[in-house]
């Protein structure tokens, strides 16, 4: 959270309908569908039955509602760049603008597999990335989880501003 005297440096932006609408096909498609079943099975077979389905149900729903919770907060993550006291801050770190000789922007692809779905499956997301090169000889990085390269380049200029003629192309 910002106080009065920080200078907000950069917003990521993010679709909010679609988080939305992501949350709703959730409960559309899978809770409201395990209601009707939990109230079949106790019509059925009792509420022993319908005690079980609920209880996949919810374990399968916690998987399922975590994934989308979990997409719904990478989109949001580390939202704000400000500038406070000479320090640009992003989420828990920051870097003191004196010390910055250089930085670099850059998206990288991540590539894994997913046990759950067995060896052959294939995961993979995007990570936006600011590494800025401080005088002491250490990186310090800046990090969004999925984040497209359009919005990368909108973070580069926005650090251009506070950071003039430091930015160096991504050697990687």
């Amino acid at each position: 959270m910002s106080d009065a005297t920080d200078q907000v440096v950069w917003t990521r932006s993010y679709d909010r309908e679609k988080q939305q609408r992501r949350t709703r096909m959730f409960q559309r498609w899978f809770l409201l569908p395990l209601a009707v079943i939990v109230a079949f099975t106790a019509v059925v077979s009792g509420p022993a039955g319908a005690l079980g389905v609920l209880i996949l149900g919810g374990g399968i729903g916690l998987m399922l509602g975590g994934a989308v919770f979990l997409t719904n907060h990478n989109e949001r993550a580390n939202g704000l760049i400000v500038l406070r006291n000479g320090a640009l801050v992003c989420g828990r770190l920051q870097v003191h603008t004196a010390q910055v000789q250089s930085f670099t922007t850059f998206v990288s692809k991540i590539n894994s597999t997913n046990p759950a779905m067995g060896s052959g499956s294939r995961v993979s997301t995007t990570m936006g990335k600011a590494v800025f090169e401080l005088d002491n000889g250490k990186p310090v990085t800046f990090m969004w989880p999925a984040m497209p390269a359009a919005q990368i380049d909108e973070v580069r200029a926005a650090l251009e501003g506070v950071l003039p003629g430091r930015w160096q192309p991504d050697k990687r």
